[in-house]
């Protein structure tokens, strides 16, 4: 699984990883099974 780096445009981001979805997701979602919250 890869693993996203971010520029280092603050401080925070400068360490800032997270896994990557790309390779396990290659699809978008059934519309029929995803719905819209509304507030």
């Amino acid at each position: 699984m890869p693993v996203k780096t971010f520029r280092p445009l603050t401080p925070s981001l400068r360490y800032a990883t997270v896994a990557d979805f790309s390779d396990i997701t290659k699809t978008e979602p059934e519309p029929h099974l995803v719905q819209t919250r509304k507030k």
